[in-house]
């Protein structure tokens, strides 16, 4: 698709919000997240996190930014399922 200037993804005509997904390591929590009760990383244990969990974040996003709508929601493989939560 692309992301950019006479992309399909035009940022010269749309704002972009791309959050973290939820379970991911790169700013949210994780299975490599540190378990405050025991010390050591959550692994096998975390929590099971769904993609209508996901979507549910991604909307608390959207509620918080003010934004009340969107003209699309876009993912690849579990982005896309997250997208069909919408």
């Amino acid at each position: 698709i692309g992301v950019g200037p006479d992309c399909g993804i035009d940022i010269d005509k749309f704002q972009v919000v791309c959050g973290a997904p939820l379970g991911s390591p790169f700013g949210s929590t994780s299975p490599l997240t540190i378990n405050p009760k025991t010390g050591s990383p959550w692994g096998a244990t975390f929590p099971q996190i769904t993609p209508q969990d996901m979507a549910r974040l991604q909307a608390l996003l959207l509620d918080y930014l003010g934004i009340d709508k969107v003209f699309a929601v876009v993912g690849g493989s579990m982005g896309g399922m997250q997208s069909l939560q919408f």
